[in-house]
């Protein structure tokens, strides 16, 4: 995978519940992971740039690949 981790390929398909989080959470990491997406959750994607700044519309491209 990319940078060195093994990444789930799908999403995870089984809806996250109160018996499944462990498995949930780390299918989803590798998943994030393995699709360059975890910046935004945890990294330097994180916090949005100011709306003006000539990055702002590729950070907001990026979240919404993380969010749909």
């Amino acid at each position: 995978g990319k940078n060195g981790h093994k990444h789930a390929s799908s999403l995870p398909t089984k809806k996250l519940d109160q018996s499944n989080y462990t498995s949930w959470s780390y299918k989803m990491h590798q998943y994030l992971l393995g699709h360059d997406y975890w910046s935004y959750v945890e990294g330097p994607n994180e916090v949005a740039p100011e709306t003006a700044h000539k990055d702002f519309p590729a950070w907001e491209q990026g979240v919404g690949k993380v969010l749909y």
